[in-house]
């Protein structure tokens, strides 16, 4: 019977692409985890050759004792340690040789101590998963199960996301042994929202309760410029009558991953009673200097563009090049530039942050808001002038102040390094000059 206030098991999986975490990270994260009272670590970095590409070549020496000492510390902390293969890109299902390369990598972990192990088998095909697949699957699992005692295992299908509806998961449903957990991301690869109806729909095809493996506050492949900061969101407070787990794929910035992962702690810990706002206040409580917390709040409105938030910076600063209205008053433009210099001051505080590791890792989005601040006002400033001129003249001058602004945009729209999205008072502000000035061609 699944708990319907608590997750059974909740943690974080370390599944992202790019730079993997360092052993003293992964060691720190453990602690975390148990501080937050957060059950599981899962490791499964992409980038590890070890995990994915070269599954087969064995973990060199310096490797082994990091596995040993997190298992170790993960034991001290009451937590479970979970190594994952994903040998899904080259192996051979039916290859007694790549059986037996399976069994070793997983036996080297078990004889450390790791008790708990996972089969991945994502990501490793743009062409559909079939029935015959999926048998494949299946017999490799029941014969690594055969082959190791007292272990719990836990399997990534090839179909990891959307409505479930398949002949591949069907089978793998039906012919998986019911002891073995089977992860699934929601809707999408990276879910805006996710359901308890929705995932008693996905339960139903598979025959067990998935354990949710959720890629928010990922931020690997196509989202490396941005930063996800904004509290989890957009999951129903019932969920853990559905779903077997909750597991996290935090991003590559360790330390900016904590803040999201406070929240996301909050809502495993008490789904029911969990408030984003509440929950994000706690975490920059514990995690940021009182006199940065404001301007850290304001520095996560700003970079808020994710799957629980998809809006584009570009939507909104677009509208620049509509800019040319009949004018008012300058009172409208002071607006604009109390906001900019707002926005430029949270990008100053947030660049010296007296916490160096999370500052390093921000440095970047606070230079791009910097940026946008500057920009703002250097149109602002331009504008002041001829405001007010409701004459031919002032019309043209604006226009081509707004046109050479547009070409400014455009530039800084293509740098693509850093993203960001603004709140809705930098939007407002925006949209309120955009309906000030005319337009004519």
């Amino acid at each position: 019977m699944i708990s319907t206030r608590s997750f059974s098991r909740t943690g974080i999986i370390e599944g992202f692409y790019g730079k993997p975490y360092s052993h003293p990270q992964r060691l720190d994260l453990l602690q975390f985890l148990a501080q937050q009272g957060m059950s599981e670590y899962i490791y499964a970095p992409k980038n590890d050759p070890y995990h994915r590409d070269q599954w087969r070549d064995p973990y060199p020496p310096v490797k082994i004792r990091q596995f040993r000492q997190l298992i170790q510390q993960a034991e001290h902390r009451g937590l479970t340690f979970t190594y994952a293969l994903s040998p899904g890109l080259s192996i051979n299902y039916a290859s007694t040789t790549d059986r037996a390369h399976v069994v070793a990598k997983f036996r080297v972990l078990v004889d450390l101590g790791c008790r708990s192990l996972a089969l991945l088998l994502d990501d490793i095909s743009p062409d559909p998963a079939t029935v015959d697949l999926a048998h494949r699957q299946i017999e490799l699992v029941q014969y690594l199960i055969d082959r190791f005692e007292a272990v719990s295992w836990t399997i990534c299908p090839t179909e990891y996301h959307g409505d479930g509806n398949s002949d591949y998961l069907r089978a793998l449903g039906e012919g998986l042994s019911p002891e073995v957990s089977i992860f699934w991301t929601g809707p999408e690869i990276c879910s805006p929202w996710i359901t308890t109806d929705y995932w008693h729909s996905i339960a139903r095809i598979l025959h067990r309760p998935p354990l949710i493996w959720d890629n928010y506050p990922v931020n690997d492949a196509s989202m490396t410029s941005r930063i996800h900061l904004r509290p989890l969101s957009q999951r129903s407070r019932d969920l853990p009558a559905a779903a077997g787990g909750f597991f996290a794929n935090p991003m590559t910035q360790y330390e900016a991953s904590k803040i999201p992962l406070m929240t996301i702690a909050a809502y495993c810990r008490d789904p029911q009673q969990y408030d984003a706002g509440k929950a994000l206040d706690h975490a920059l409580d514990a995690l940021v200097p009182p006199a940065w917390k404001a301007s850290m709040q304001k520095f996560i409105a700003c970079s808020s563009w994710s799957c629980l938030t998809p809006r584009p910076a570009e939507n909104l600063l677009v509208e620049i090049t509509k800019m040319l209205k009949t004018p008012s008053s300058t009172s409208q433009l002071d607006r604009i530039a109390e906001v900019c210099a707002e926005l430029r001051s949270t990008g100053d505080t947030i660049l010296n942050l007296p916490h160096p590791k999370l500052r390093q890792e921000l440095r970047g989005w606070a230079k791009r808001l910097i940026r946008w601040a500057d920009f703002g006002n250097s149109v602002i400033d331009r504008l002041y002038p001829v405001w007010e001129d409701t004459g031919w003249e002032g019309l043209i001058t604006r226009k081509a102040i707004l046109r050479e602004a547009q070409a400014q945009l455009l530039h800084l729209l293509s740098e693509r390094t850093y993203t960001m999205a603004f709140d809705t008072l930098y939007e407002a502000a925006w949209q309120g000059i955009q309906n000030a000035v005319t337009y004519s061609e």
